[in-house]
């Protein structure tokens, strides 16, 4: 081994314990279970299918609706990343988060359903194009916890 090995594995040493309890396992295994099936439900097939075929809205707006997203969801992990770390209060970083960010992402998921822009294709476009923007910064805050 090198000098430099040697020292990376004196500062960082590979076999350090660490023990969590089961339950605390166990429930931040179930809670990104459930975040993520939402998410899969919302966002995937389902919200496009719904828009699409249920509401009418053209192939080529929910395409660009989906464009669009594509480039707000590449700004927006390192956005709340950052916006997480800098908030502080007396209940910690993440427990603000958590306890109201919980209620939004389940109103957001019930949204999605109910188009409330109108009747035409720029209404169902921009309605569209807001649920996936909500849904999935709900989802980003909530699973950077």
């Amino acid at each position: 081994m090198t000098e430099m090995e040697d020292r990376f594995n004196d500062e960082f040493p590979s076999n350090f314990d660490e023990r969590l309890p089961v339950k605390s396992k166990l429930a931040f295994g179930l809670s990104q279970a459930s975040m993520n099936i939402l998410q899969m439900i919302a966002l995937g097939s389902a919200i496009t299918f719904y828009y699409n075929i249920k509401l009418g809205l053209s192939e080529e707006l929910v395409s660009l609706a989906w464009l669009i997203f594509a480039f707000w969801n590449a700004i927006n992990d390192p956005l709340f990343g950052i916006l997480q770390e800098r908030i502080n209060t007396e209940m910690g970083r993440r427990i603000p988060v958590l306890r109201f960010g919980a209620l939004f992402y389940a109103l957001t998921f019930i949204i999605s359903w109910f188009p409330f822009m109108g009747d035409t294709q720029m209404g169902l476009f921009w309605n569209l194009l807001l649920v996936l923007f909500l849904f999935d910064s709900m989802f980003t805050m909530l699973g950077l916890v």
